[in-house]
């Protein structure tokens, strides 16, 4: 299986997977982002207050500590989203194990380049379908993995990893723009105030 296959079967499983992870995380995103704009318009009442007691020379040193303190709040709220959306992303890689999945397993063991291959881990669900493998040697199930393979040769010197967790690490970074941008339309949209992440 490509990159581009995984990536079309997520596509295909891609609004239920949106579905569940706004259900999810819906709640506590909308209140995380309204208590993040509570802070942020503390912080900036807090700075005017300041820039009406504070003389000329003042103000330019107060004016960046309200930009440094804007920044760090906005980071930081960006990167637990996206912590949160992987690790729902992760969540739902079992849901890829439907009824064409021995098909799907017979695509990324396929994918591995000809070695004589030592070791292969594998989902303990899949051992069967691993030890169906030509020349398959060692098969070790690994609770880890969700679905894919994890293969070794010469002593461990050589590792291929095409495990579904591999695949979807390698997709993350074009997946999580398009999940932030979905997420803050659908927050605009029930009227909180959402501005996609701009790293």
């Amino acid at each position: 299986m490509s990159i581009d296959d995984l990536l079309a079967s997520l596509g295909r499983k891609r609004q239920e997977m949106l579905d569940g992870v706004w259900h999810r995380a819906e709640t506590k995103a909308v209140g995380e982002a309204a208590r993040a704009d509570r802070d942020l318009a503390t912080l900036r009442e807090e700075h005017r207050q300041r820039l009406r007691q504070a003389g000329e020379v003042q103000r330019i040193d107060i004016l960046r500590q309200n930009g440094e303190e804007t920044r760090r709040l906005r980071l930081r709220a960006e990167q637990e989203l996206a912590e949160r959306l992987r690790r729902a992303a992760e969540s739902l890689l079992p849901s890829l194990r439907d009824a064409d999945y021995a098909a799907t397993f017979a695509r990324l063991a396929a994918e591995l380049p000809q070695a004589e291959w030592e070791r292969l881990r594998v989902h303990p669900d899949d051992v069967g379908l691993a030890r169906r493998l030509p020349g398959a040697a060692a098969v070790e199930p690994c609770a880890s993995i969700h679905g894919g393979l994890l293969a070794t040769a010469a002593g461990g010197g050589i590792e291929v990893d095409n495990t579904l967790e591999r695949r979807l690490a390698r997709a993350w970074n074009t997946m999580l723009p398009a999940m932030v941008r979905e997420l803050c339309r659908d927050l605009e949209k029930d009227g909180t105030p959402a501005t996609a992440p701009t790293a």
